[in-house]
C-alpha cells in the first residue's frame, strides 16, 4: 500500500517515505505536558555562572514530571520522568512509533531483558542511568555507551570541560572509526 501511495504523489520509491510514526496523531491530550520548556531560557549571562556554558537540545520534547498522570511518584520517580522525557524526544522527531511508556512497562521491559527480578514491577525502586540505556536500547533502538568513571580521573581530562571534550572525542571513535 506504501509503495502504491508514494507511486501516486510522485515520491522516491527506494526507499520508505511514508512512514506511520511520521503521520500526524489526532490525539488530545487530557493533560497537557510543557512541550520544549527550554526554549523559554534567558540568556546564558543570565544565569549567574562565571564563564557558564550552555548547551541546548534541538527539536521538540515533552517535560515529563512528578505526579503527572495521576501518579504518585514522589520521592523516587526522578529518573523515570528523565527517561520518559528523553523518550519523548525520540517520537517528537518522528524516530520512533513506540510511545513513551509507563513506569509500569519501564520496570516490565527491566525484568524482560534480565536487568531486575519478577517483583521489581510495581515497587517503588529507583532506576540509574545504566537501566536507562537497557530502555532507550530495548525500546528505541539507541545503542549504548557505558562510559566508567576512570575517565574522570584521566591526565587528558584535568577539569569537567576537558573531560567533556575527550569523552566525546571517545565517542565519535567509538562509532565511526571502530
Amino acid at each position: 500500500m506504501r509503495a502504491s501511495l508514494q507511486r501516486r504523489l510522485c515520491l522516491p520509491e527506494d526507499r520508505p517515505v511514508l512512514r506511520t510514526h511520521n503521520a500526524f496523531r489526532f490525539v488530545v491530550e487530557t493533560e497537557v505536558r510543557l512541550k520544549s520548556p527550554h526554549l523559554s531560557l534567558g540568556p546564558a549571562s543570565s544565569s549567574g555562572v562565571v564563564d557558564g556554558e550552555r548547551s541546548l537540545v534541538q527539536g521538540d520534547y515533552l517535560y515529563y514530571h512528578y505526579g503527572q498522570d495521576g501518579f504518585d511518584d514522589k520521592g523516587w520517580g526522578c529518573s523515570y520522568r528523565s527517561l520518559q522525557t528523553l523518550c519523548s524526544w525520540f517520537v517528537q522527531q518522528g524516530f520512533s512509533s513506540t510511545d513513551v511508556p509507563s513506569h509500569r512497562e519501564i520496570q516490565t521491559t527491566l525484568v524482560k531483558v534480565g536487568d531486575k527480578e519478577g517483583n521489581f514491577v510495581g515497587s517503588t525502586n529507583w532506576i540509574g542511568s545504566f537501566e536507562l540505556s537497557l530502555i532507550l536500547d530495548q525500546l528505541y533502538g539507541v545503542r549504548k555507551l557505558v562510559v566508567d568513571s576512570w575517565l574522570f580521573c584521566c591526565p587528558l581530562c584535568s577539569g569537567t570541560e576537558n573531560f567533556f571534550s575527550v569523552f566525546l572525542f571517545l565517542v565519535f571513535f567509538v562509532f565511526f572509526c571502530v
